[in-house]
């Protein structure tokens, strides 16, 4: 697989767009992901009917742009009292409280689904922002390596596909990848925000790419088997996908 990043300009604004080539792709899609345009096609297309598609559905896909733009926005997290944020699978309310030192502090309380975040007075927006960025990125790849150091070996096992390693980072555009070759997983530090069978069905799905490194039907066939409930899982992720954005 390849990818290219680049941006298309339609209706005078730059789109951002990311082109992937896969060997097993019969067809070339156009959808966004965020306020991106993703573009997947066979290896052997090449730009031209890609850009020929583009113009094609020009006015639809600058209508699903501006769509995207907004619902980004809306997901985008300010950290301030009434806002809220996916964690486990479940609806946290933010809770902004005046701090009582002159740093700020993070503490999620389970039992009541809070992230109560405590903020000196008199911080810049500016400044606040970034940092509780960077505090719930952390915590939650930190939250996401512990419960995937329990489900990656378990389904593992189960599956008796055999992995050398995985690891974690921080990533909205995909749940998860493999490395066929080396055996090697990678997972979003998101993970930690979604249900837990849901992530089941994530783990098995890229633990059966070191059996297929494709989408084939063979591989969807593993997947099923391994896990039944994949498909209803799967579709759950396509509706609720947009939560994981902050």
């Amino acid at each position: 697989m390849k990818t290219q990043n680049q941006y298309i300009v339609i209706n005078h604004e730059n789109i951002p767009i990311q082109i992937k080539d896969y060997a097993n792709a019969k067809t070339i899609k156009l959808f966004f992901k965020g306020a991106e345009l993703h573009v997947t096609k066979p290896t052997y297309v090449g730009l031209k009917p890609v850009t020929e598609l583009i113009k094609k559905h020009e006015a639809q896909l600058y209508q699903q742009y501006q769509q995207a733009l907004i619902q980004t926005k809306q997901k985008t997290k300010e950290w301030k009292t009434g806002e809220s944020i996916w964690y486990q699978g479940k609806e946290y309310a933010i809770t902004r409280i005046p701090a009582k030192d002159w740093s700020i502090h993070l503490t999620i309380e389970e039992e009541n689904k809070k992230f109560c975040i405590e903020v000196p007075a008199n911080l810049e927006e500016s400044i606040i922002k970034p940092n509780i960025d960077s505090m719930v990125k952390k915590l939650f790849k930190n939250n996401t390596e512990v419960i995937l150091t329990k489900k990656v070996p378990y389904w593992s096992q189960k599956t008796k596909i055999p992995y050398s390693s995985f690891k974690v980072r921080d990533a909205i555009s995909k749940y998860g990848s493999c490395v066929p070759r080396t055996k090697v997983l990678h997972f979003s530090s998101r993970l930690i925000m979604l249900p837990e069978d849901v992530i089941d069905a994530i783990v098995v799905h890229e633990l059966c790419h070191i059996l297929h490194p494709n989408h084939s039907a063979k591989f969807y066939e593993a997947v099923r088997t391994f896990y039944p409930d994949y498909d209803e899982k799967a579709t759950w992720l396509k509706q609720n996908g947009n939560r994981i954005l902050f």
